[in-house]
């Protein structure tokens, strides 16, 4: 029975509570599920090889098969459970070749033959290979029924528990016992009458108490047991309903599937004896189904009996089993080195409070180690303290975190040392130590000194003298400086205890930022600890190739790097084990937060406890004095393992409410009226690889319809994606003189990318658009006459061609990965590859008896942006004023409060060398273009132009021209590129920038000069466009 919870209820609750309670993101659950990545480089791999080994150190518990994986995808820093490239969500393992396996156990160096598929991949140019470890998770039967079609009963006397899927076995067989596969019964739709579902129905004498069922796979699908299954536990769980009149007191548990003959081929087992836990199911007619579990360790006698068939006992008359579950629970069991790096804090990760230990007033110590992570201060006059912060972050600006060094106040002139703790040991150095080779290595800015010199050297925790070598940079707070210090430990540092990484700057105003700071130890192949290949040469040598990355990842929201103790650990854990919490699948605002708009809340749950919940989603409206205006809610109850969805709207009253006003939303507990605190949201991360394309309805009297097509940006840790609008134009013709440019887009049916936003993707075919990116002015095909004998001596009105019209299309094919989309009807669509053919005739100015131009644009859109192919086929003569086939209209700034856009660009010429840098982050103040603010600047006009053509005194010898530009922001979330090389017949020799404050950076790629074309005669460019999202 659903229950729907009253408003007034919900009011009440309200006006006491709502003011101050709304519902946070959980802590993230226990993870039971972990993998590894190891990229490595194939320098050392060649084709006369005669053998590549993937070796790894591990250090292990019990005995777990570790599988290893290979793959091409590079990693980034931000990799989560999520997003990590092929990875297996729900269960171990990854969607990529599997390379090997091997079995481990003691605290040793094993090794996997990968020679065949590395040597391959180097061969076809590969330079470097991601790997993936992951522990093989092997769960016993899982079945609904829903995929069986009857139960085959099989009396073989061989003692083998696998290699019958989905067959039972029996300890013997009349006609007065059964079993088979029923429809009126379903557990998950407790239902008898709906046919919804099947379970398994088994049936016997009163007479008999010699029958059993088994089913095979009940505990490996693979093979015997052996000994490394010894120590696995598995939770059991199955449902019963008793259809007897005589109560149920039936035993589950594990046997063998026969007597055995006691040979290799038939080894001994108890055929009718329960080795090791089993479980007592009882109840009656009248409880209906009951779920039933236990948990289950393999020990020596389960391998020597082969014991490994899930067995149902004899003590029943007539009962339904569904959803029959063995799932592997094994604990982590398998640490394995991932990397020789001592030390890598990974500051996003960390809160000052974690990682700072300032100085006592005397230290009476001389340790380099402490309990936990810190970095530790003591400092000259002013002293030095640290946060970790988000002002700066090597190397992408703000986005994410560094460690901040300052003076005590803003206007101290204390220098300060800054020490770390355990970043060459967690212990004290020892005579083992000396000899001991390390690479010391950080990126240093300053915050706000134009520059200083930072020092990096070692230091014991007592003092501030150093010890040994020490190396010396001059930062400056434009850019990132590496800083690199090479460092052998000797006699003196263990007599000394000099230990700590320590910087060290003059006393001058000294906040300094520090990021991407490791500490790793120079070995060679043979003492590196950290995953390797091991290449052994054709003439016997042997070399090594040792992984530079290693990322690791858990299941749930969890995402982590390399850190100090560099560990991997691999769990053999099933993935199947239910979560016991209410989990959050989606959420999202709806609507318009505006006058008399309507908005709420949307919130898909999931049910995975063991008892129904009710939930209440609430959203309220409060004012600038938090007083509550209005409220809506929606209220069900979600069944055990049940989806619900919750959604709320709330009417907006007609006023301005976006000043001063906010909206809150909040998810309750039913019963008790309790936030339900365990509720977790699950991000999605939408993979990097796919393109999105949404087929809009037809317009009125079009024939075709546009399409967006939606690119995903640059984090894979967000869902921000590049919107490109592929708009379906129909214009009428309405000017029939051919010199008038009013109208300039009239006479036109065809496709063209007519503008760009900003899109973040809510779901899996929704988008909220943001900024326009692209202006809407023509980024393909602009060619204006010149007068002539074919123009009667007149001049043209306008250009022609896209968005100055005067262009038809004749047939047009749109393709996702090959296959062919429609477009005369709405519809969504994700792929990796989209290619859109558009076939069009181009005439004369307002002229459309006189054929011009058989145009061809072939569209490309991978996750790499869009490349065109264009041709222009003159089937008309013609002489040329100026001709483009590659523009960019890329914003600058949409309007007087909006954002900016792009802020800086640089021109390259056609040989790859840089051509210009331009700064239009400031109109009115600029060193490279000659504004014209003072000549009456409005908006929509530009205030700074610059061309490179032919004879411009830059320009070089040889007659190489400028063919691409890169613009971004000064906020860095946008990048965006333009290039264009001409295959033949236009010299595309011509750059324009026109900038214009409120609209766009616009770039002009063609030919400038007066030229004559024929009939016959044939342009082609291809082009690439790229707007990338970095936020």
């Amino acid at each position: 029975m659903k229950k729907k919870v009253s408003l007034l209820l919900v009011l009440t609750m309200l006006f006491s509570m709502f003011s101050f309670s709304y519902v946070a993101n959980a802590a993230d659950f226990e993870s039971n599920n972990q993998k590894a990545y190891v990229e490595i480089p194939l320098t050392n791999v060649s084709d006369t090889d005669t053998k590549v080994e993937f070796v790894f150190n591990v250090n292990s518990s019990s005995a777990q098969q570790i599988d290893l994986y290979a793959m091409d995808d590079a990693l980034t820093n931000g990799v989560t459970w999520t997003n990590a490239p092929n990875n297996k969500q729900s269960e171990s393992g990854f969607n990529a070749d599997k390379v090997g396996s091997v079995v481990v156990k003691d605290a040793k160096e094993y090794a996997i033959d990968v020679t065949d598929y590395v040597k391959a991949k180097k061969a076809s140019g590969k330079e470097k290979l991601t790997f993936g470890l992951s522990g093989n998770i092997r769960n016993g039967l899982t079945t609904d029924f829903s995929t069986w079609t009857g139960v085959n009963v099989i009396t073989s006397s061989k003692n083998f528990s696998y290699g019958t899927e989905g067959n039972a076995i029996r300890g013997g067989q009349t006609g007065t016992t059964s079993a088979t596969i029923v429809t009126n019964e379903d557990h998950t739709a407790n239902d008898t009458t709906s046919g919804y579902g099947k379970s398994l129905r088994l049936i016997k004498s009163s007479t008999s108490s010699t029958y059993r069922y088994k089913f095979y796979n009940g505990l490996k699908s693979e093979g015997p047991l052996d000994a490394t299954d010894v120590g696995r536990k598995f939770e059991v769980s199955f449902w019963v309903k008793n259809n007897s009149d005589t109560a149920l007191n039936m035993a589950v548990g594990f046997m063998s599937a026969a007597a055995g003959a006691g040979t290799a081929e038939n080894p001994t087992g108890k055929a009718t004896n329960f080795v090791g836990t089993t479980c007592s199911v009882t109840s009656t007619k009248a409880e209906g189904w009951v779920k039933h579990s236990f948990t289950y360790e393999v020990t020596q006698d389960t391998v020597d009996y082969q014991a490994g068939m899930l067995t149902f006992g004899n003590a029943f008359l007539d009962v339904y089993i569904d959803d029959v579950s063995v799932k592997d629970i094994s604990t982590p069991v398998t640490n394995i080195t991932a990397s020789d790096i001592t030390y890598a804090p990974v500051f996003e990760n960390l809160t000052t409070e974690d990682y700072y230990r300032r100085a006592e007033s005397s230290i009476t110590t001389n340790n380099i180690y402490h309990t936990s992570t810190h970095a530790y201060r003591c400092g000259n006059t002013g002293g030095a303290a640290i946060t970790v912060t988000d002002a700066a972050n090597y190397p992408n600006g703000t986005s994410g975190k560094a460690l901040r060094v300052t003076g005590n106040t803003e206007s101290s002139t204390g220098g300060g040392r800054l020490k770390f703790y355990n970043a060459i040991k967690n212990s004290a150095l020892t005579e083992d130590d000396i000899g001991r080779k390390f690479l010391i290595e950080a990126y240093v800015k300053m915050q706000y000194a134009d520059s200083a010199n930072i020092s990096l050297c070692m230091m014991s925790e007592q003092g501030w003298s150093t010890y040994g070598a020490t190396t010396t940079v001059t930062a400056n707070k434009n850019d990132w400086t590496k800083i690199s210090l090479e460092y052998t430990l000797d006699e003196g540092n263990i007599t000394g205890q000099h230990g700590m990484p320590t910087f060290t700057i003059p006393n001058v105003l000294n906040y300094y930022f520090i990021d991407n700071f490791t500490v790793k130890e120079i070995v060679d192949g043979t003492t590196s600890k950290a995953p390797r290949l091991r290449i052994t040469k054709s003439d016997g040598t042997v070399k090594y190739d040792v992984s530079t990355n290693v990322v690791c990842i858990e299941d749930g929201d969890n995402a982590y790097n390399v850190m100090n103790n560099s560990t991997i650990n691999i769990n053999d854990k099933g993935v199947g084990l239910i979560k016991k919490e209410v989990q959050t699948l989606k959420s999202n605002w709806v609507g318009e937060f505006s006058a008399n708009s309507d908005y709420g809340f949307e919130k898909t749950l999931r049910n995975n406890t063991d008892e129904p919940v009710n939930a209440i989603l609430i959203t309220a409206l409060f004012d600038e004095n938090d007083n509550m205006i209005t409220a809506n809610s929606c209220g069900d109850e979600i069944g055990i393992g049940e989806v619900c969805e919750l959604a709320t709207n709330i009417k907006l009253p007609n006023i301005d409410v976006t000043t001063g006003y906010y909206a809150k939303t909040l998810l309750w507990d039913g019963e008790n009226m309790l936030p339900m605190g365990e509720t977790k949201e699950y991000p999605v991360y939408y993979n990097p690889e796919e393109v999105v394309v949404k087929v809009y309805d037809v317009a009125s009297g079009a024939s075709y319809a546009s399409f967006d097509v939606f690119v995903k940006g640059t984090k894979k840790t967000s869902n921000m994606y590049t919107m490109y609008k592929f708009q379906h134009i129909n214009n009428e013709r309405i000017e029939q003189d051919y010199t008038s440019g009013a109208n300039v887009r009239q006479d036109a049916t065809l496709y063209r990318v007519k503008t760009a936003f900003k899109a973040a993707r809510t779901d899996e075919f929704t988008f909220t658009r943001g900024t326009q990116v692209l202006q809407e002015g023509e980024i393909e095909m602009a060619i204006r006459e010149a007068s002539s004998e074919y123009t009667n001596n007149k001049a043209p009105g306008d250009f022609i061609g896209g968005f100055h019209g005067d262009e038809h299309l004749t047939s047009v094919t749109l393709k996702i990965d090959g296959k062919e989309i429609p477009l005369n009807k709405a519809g969504n669509y994700v792929g990796k590859k989209i290619e859109f053919d558009q076939y069009s005739v181009v005439n004369r100015c307002n002229t459309p008896e006189e054929k011009l131009i058989n145009h061809t644009k072939k569209y490309v859109v991978t996750k790499n942006g869009i490349d065109l192919n264009q041709i222009a086929e003159w089937i008309g003569p013609a002489k040329i004023n100026v001709a483009y086939l590659t523009m960019f209209t890329i914003m600058r700034q949409p309007g007087a409060n909006a954002d900016r856009v792009t802020d800086y660009m640089k021109f390259y010429w056609s040989d790859g060398t840089e051509a210009a840098y331009y700064d239009v982050s400031n109109y009115g103040y600029n060193t490279y273009l000659e504004t014209i603010e003072e000549k009456g600047q409005v908006a929509g006009e530009k205030f700074a132009d610059y061309s490179y053509a032919p004879g411009d005194i830059d320009a070089k010898d040889d007659g190489t021209y400028v063919n691409k530009v890169h613009l971004w922001s000064k906020a860095g979330d946008i990048d965006a590129y333009v290039w264009t090389d001409t295959v033949r017949g236009l010299r595309n020799d011509f750059t324009n920038l026109t900038a214009r404050i409120y609209g766009d950076n616009k770039i002009y790629f063609g030919s400038h000069e007066s030229t004559y074309v024929e009939v016959g005669d044939v342009w082609e460019v291809n082009n690439h466009y790229d707007i990338k999202v970095n936020n």
